[in-house]
């Protein structure tokens, strides 16, 4: 799909253009978005919209498009020094892809500088071409740099040489076999591939054409030159002769969907045609294909153009839906969550709690061993060697204690469902026989066993009613977070849309509508 245009339809526009808007005067300047904006001109009883879109186009249109609250700088620029002029000249610096529109005469003469090809600029100079504004500051090279102040170097665009038979044979003194015959045509003429593949088809060659298979150098290149210099009267002398018609490529498509502007249903109902390409008459290479005939070629590239950007925005829209949609999908996942962590923070509670209850006295001595250590004022690394010690000689209570958190005044116990698991685990340490038995035992225990935090100012009950008030203040968050989930969801909802709606953009370019006569006064009878 076309995103830029050519070098022909630059010179077909410029022919459709300049009988139009010539001697049209600016009453306004209006900005799409950061790289688009809409000249509107009038000229009794005539009125139209100039679009101009850097670094990909130019044309008037019959839309109207969407434009913000408040004006860019550039705007505002554009409108001090442009407002209330007229369009004197409208011409292409050299071959390059380059537009400059004149507006005004004289000392009040300024400039309008659009480049259509890379990223692009749009340039506001005044009559010597110094610049006074401009989209974006660049510099191309040492000498040459585009800033405000600086002038605009017009006399370096590049102009139009003709194609001789020695500029051909230079140009295709490299070509190696199989190369693509256009690629080195394309060096030196000042057009698009599609318009060089019209051209060898027109001349006889065969589709896609390759050095050595259907095209012979030695043999062919004067019809070749031939071919080319076709073309180049027909891109440089008929197009700008007059008007030129438009023909919009047609494009079928087997995936139904909604019709809108710019595309229309084929006889077909499973069918849908869509918009492909733009070009001033019907390329060769396209002869069995189908097309919509404009009558100015200016109104075919408004037409493809809109429907391209309608398509765009409507994309853009489909991704803000789908931002928003995204943001209450997580939203209702991350309350799911909260109230999946309080149920599971329950569960686990409860079960610690009943650990501790079915090994009450195994942990009340173990509370009792380590308090009457730290109040005996031992010294805290001294009793973490004693405890090691005790689990060395298989002390039962010693084998429980995980670990010591003296700071916060508490020890982690391993506990398990059944006390005997444990002493099933215990071994005589004389019995040498047993040594690894005890270890895959251990090992199993560990994988059972549950480690469970014991404060030292409790007893096991005490620790395990903690443990239950924690599970019923959990269950209360947990049925207040059910409540308020849906109340939530809709307050989330509520605001994405509301942020949807400021973001949202007119996704809707329709053609403007015929103002009626009256419509002109303020007030009539």
């Amino acid at each position: 799909m076309k995103q830029k245009l050519s070098t022909q339809d630059i010179q077909a526009l410029l022919a459709c253009s300049r009988s139009r808007i010539l001697g049209m005067r600016v009453t306004n300047i209006y900005d799409v978005d950061q790289k688009t904006y809409l000249f509107k001109l009038s000229r009794t009883p005539d009125k139209c919209m100039l679009l101009i879109e850097s670094g990909s186009r130019f044309h008037t249109t019959r839309y109207d498009w969407p434009k913000p609250d408040f004006p860019s700088n550039f705007t505002m620029k554009c409108r001090k020094h442009l407002k209330g002029k007229r369009i004197t000249n409208l011409i292409q610096l050299g071959v390059d892809r380059v537009l400059d529109i004149t507006f005004g005469s004289n000392d009040a003469t300024h400039h309008l500088i659009v480049e259509l090809y890379d990223k692009g600029n749009i340039v506001l100079t005044d009559q010597f071409f110094n610049i006074l504004a401009l989209l974006r500051v660049r510099k191309d090279d040492a000498d040459v740099r585009y800033a405000v102040g600086e002038r605009y170097p017009v006399e370096n665009a590049r102009q139009a040489q003709s194609i001789t038979m020695e500029r051909l044979s230079d140009a295709l003194k490299a070509a190696k076999k199989g190369d693509p015959l256009r690629k080195h045509v394309s060096r030196i003429m000042d057009c698009g591939p599609a318009f060089i593949e019209h051209s060898l088809l027109e001349a006889g060659f065969p589709k896609n054409a390759r050095v050595g298979e259907g095209c012979d150098i030695e043999k062919d290149l004067p019809q070749l030159l031939e071919a080319l210099q076709r073309a180049e009267r027909l891109l440089f002398d008929k197009m700008s002769r007059g008007d030129v018609k438009g023909y919009i490529l047609l494009k079928r498509h087997s995936k139904p969907h909604e019709k809108k502007e710019g595309e229309f249903h084929s006889s077909n109902p499973s069918e849908v045609v869509l918009y492909e390409d733009v070009m001033p008459f019907p390329l060769k290479q396209f002869e069995n294909c189908s097309f919509k005939e404009f009558d100015m070629f200016d109104e075919a590239v408004d037409a493809y153009f809109s429907e391209v950007e309608n398509h765009r925005l409507e994309m853009k829209m489909i991704q803000q839906q789908r931002t928003a949609h995204d943001k209450i999908k997580q939203a209702r996942q991350t309350h799911e969550n909260r109230i999946k962590e309080y149920h599971n923070a329950q569960l686990e509670d409860e079960y610690k709690a009943s650990l501790i209850e079915m090994n009450h006295d195994l942990v009340n001595e173990a509370i009792e061993v380590i308090r009457t250590m730290v109040n005996n004022q031992i010294d805290w690394h001294e009793i973490e060697e004693l405890v090691q010690e005790a689990r060395m000689r298989g002390d039962k209570v010693a084998l429980s204690i995980s670990k010591l958190n003296l700071k916060q005044n508490s020890i982690v116990l391993k506990l398990s469902e059944h006390e005997t698991d444990r002493t099933d685990e215990w071994s005589d340490e004389d019995d040498g026989d047993g040594d690894n038995g005890n270890d895959d035992s251990s090992k199993d225990h560990d994988s059972k066993a549950t480690f469970i935090e014991i404060s030292l100012a409790e007893t096991a009950f005490g620790n395990a009613r903690r443990l239950h008030d924690r599970k019923k203040t959990l269950r209360h968050k947990e049925h207040k977070a059910t409540l308020s989930t849906e109340q939530a969801l809709k307050t989330v909802e509520r605001r994405a849309m509301d942020r949807l709606k400021k973001t949202q953009i007119n996704v809707a370019i329709t053609k403007s509508r015929i103002p009626l006569w009256f419509e002109k006064y303020n007030w009539f009878i």
